[in-house]
């Protein structure tokens, strides 16, 4: 369900039949994935999803311990909070970037064929 709901949307086929995938979403650019690739792919988008989620998790746990402390919170909890909040955002940016390195991005025409 989480396939098709999420990982399908990233991964297309072209008229052709090659697989054209966008880690950043359709509006964005795609790249020509080999089709034996396709599988460590998805594999690689599953864990950053979870690892995703855990963060988030993790920083909403934080703000509400932040603020249920009320005002004796301090301008450094605000800092650290908001520090790693970007540093997950960065990550994930990162190790969407780290997946197409060494792919062949698609051509504007060749991605509009999508079926």
């Amino acid at each position: 369900m989480f396939d098709r709901l999420y990982l399908n949307r990233h991964f297309l086929k072209n008229q052709r039949g090659e697989i054209v995938f966008y880690p950043f979403g359709r509006r964005r650019r795609g790249y020509f994935l080999p089709a034996d690739k396709e599988s460590d792919m998805k594999q690689a988008m599953r864990l950053q999803v979870i690892a995703f989620i855990i963060a988030i998790l993790a920083l909403t746990f934080l703000s509400i311990r932040l603020a249920v402390k009320g005002f004796g919170v301090s301008w450094l909890d605000e800092f650290g909070l908001g520090a790693w909040f970007a540093l997950i955002l960065c990550l994930v940016a990162y190790s969407r970037i780290r997946l197409v390195h060494g792919l062949i991005p698609a051509s504007t025409d060749t991605a509009r064929e999508e079926q």
